[in-house]
């Protein structure tokens, strides 16, 4: 299974420990939403880039695998699998992220 989405994640908790701005992610979650679909994530493991322009958090990019506690309609056969991930912010809250087994 692979799955691109392009969501925007309507609620998110994202702890990222490392030196400098390349970390590991330590507590990850998020709602995410796609026209007709419904996820919600838990990272299971995973690091992460965080993307700096003039002194600022502009971005984040990573990889890592995470667990699909929960998804409907569009997402539903992604519910309780655990695919690794590799995302990318592409605007503020929106992010594309590539799902596979």
């Amino acid at each position: 299974m692979i799955k691109r989405l392009v969501t925007m994640v309507t609620c998110s908790v994202l702890s990222l420990i490392g030196d400098g701005p390349t970390g590991k992610l330590v507590l990850v979650g998020g709602v995410h939403r796609t026209p007709g679909g419904l996820a919600l994530t838990q990272m299971q493991e995973g690091t992460a880039t965080i993307e700096m322009k003039d002194g600022r958090a502009v971005g984040l990019a990573g990889s890592g695998k995470a667990l699909i506690k929960f998804a409907s309609g569009a997402l539903a056969g992604l519910s309780g699998k655990t695919p690794k991930f590799v995302t990318k912010s592409i605007g503020f809250n929106h992010f594309d992220i590539l799902w596979s087994e």
